[in-house]
């Protein structure tokens, strides 16, 4: 059972359900899965975490290319500086909000420096 619907995301951005909508629901839905539920989903998904994937998917629905503005004469264009992309992804602040509905613990990437007897 998915987070979210393609139906619901449709409603969601007031768009028809076409197959690019649709990929970009199981897109997003798959992302956020793998983020925050990688065991399985649970039986009752959060009310928060279903509008996060939702918006995490309306985001390229509404603006594929990941544009934060746009002049038509001499036509430039320029992304978000703070996310540089475009696409289905999810801000580090949507990430954080997620990890702290679901109570996911992730390990942090460690390293630890290994030493051999010629470095004495």
């Amino acid at each position: 059972m998915p987070i979210i619907t393609p139906t619901e995301l449709a409603a969601w951005v007031d768009q028809p359900e076409t197959p690019n909508l649709i990929l970009k629901a199981n897109l997003a839905d798959q992302i956020v899965t793998e983020a925050i539920y990688p065991t399985g989903l649970p039986v009752t998904i959060p009310a928060r975490v279903k509008a996060i994937v939702l918006e995490v998917a309306a985001r390229a629905v509404r603006n594929p290319n990941g544009y934060s503005s746009e002049t038509v004469d001499d036509y430039t264009y320029r992304r978000d500086a703070d996310t540089r992309q475009a696409g289905i992804y999810l801000t580090d602040a949507e990430r954080i909000e997620l990890l702290g509905l679901t109570g996911v613990q992730r390990s942090g990437v460690r390293s630890i420096r290994l030493t051999s007897p010629l470095d004495a």
